[in-house]
């Protein structure tokens, strides 16, 4: 009587783990896609802006040549 109370106990405990453990793998990918999507945005922004600086840049080089 006891082992099985036991038993049912640790499986009732194991189930409700493995649960919380495959809502915390899903929460980590999610979290992981997320910085990942994060960065792609970043790094085109990034692009984008030294663009802006290298067309600056020629536009003072010329202005300077054309003088």
């Amino acid at each position: 009587m006891i082992m099985t109370h036991t038993l049912v106990i640790f499986t009732k405990m194991f189930n409700k783990t493995h649960d919380e453990n495959g809502q915390q793998v899903e929460a980590d990918a999610e979290k992981k896609k997320l910085e990942k999507e994060a960065l792609k945005v970043q790094a085109g922004t990034n692009s984008s802006a030294i663009k802006e600086v290298d067309s600056d840049c020629f536009a003072v080089i010329r202005n300077k040549l054309h003088k």
